[in-house]
């Protein structure tokens, strides 16, 4: 049996800010589920150990979309790890936005991790994650992120990554 032939690309669209919270966030308080919702990060790891946690879920994202690229029959493009800026446009429109979550401690670990995965990939447009990811979901790219909203409600390919890993 022959492969499919590969006719297009699809970039891989990575939501990156649930892998802060995965990688480097305790387990709410009232957390009851499996291991899933679990922090590998504990009081005395290392940022250098967060940051190669951090990579190494995007690499197994990468890996899977490579599989399905081959199951599916289109090529994958570039690696586009989207991670909300410090602002958006969101907070002009209303105030309040996510205003909800102000108040809520992190550990060390996560500003540090939070700061330097910022640095490296924030795309400094003013603009949230989700929407991004949205854009080139649409736009034909695969995409990976916990956020039901999108995988739920944005057409396109999207991989729910809570259940993927």
């Amino acid at each position: 049996m022959k492969p499919k032939e590969r006719r297009f690309t699809r970039d891989v669209i990575i939501d990156a800010d649930h892998i802060l919270y995965t990688v480097a966030s305790p387990p709410s308080k009232d957390w009851k589920g499996s291991l899933k919702g679990k922090s590998i990060s504990a009081p005395s790891s290392g940022i250098k150990k967060l940051k190669i946690a951090f990579l190494s879920i995007i690499r197994s994202y990468e890996d899977i979309a490579q599989v399905e690229g081959v199951m599916q029959g289109y090529k994958i493009g570039k690696t586009r790890i989207v991670i909300s800026d410090k602002s958006n446009f969101r907070y002009d429109v209303f105030p309040d936005y996510k205003a909800n979550r102000k108040g809520k401690e992190h550990t060390e670990e996560f500003l540090k991790l939070r700061k330097w995965a910022r640095k490296k990939f924030a795309p400094k447009q003013n603009i949230e994650a989700d929407d991004m990811c949205a854009y080139y979901v649409r736009k034909g790219g695969v995409g990976f992120t916990q956020d039901k909203d999108l995988t739920k409600g944005v057409a396109g390919i999207w991989y729910d990554s809570y259940h993927t890993r």
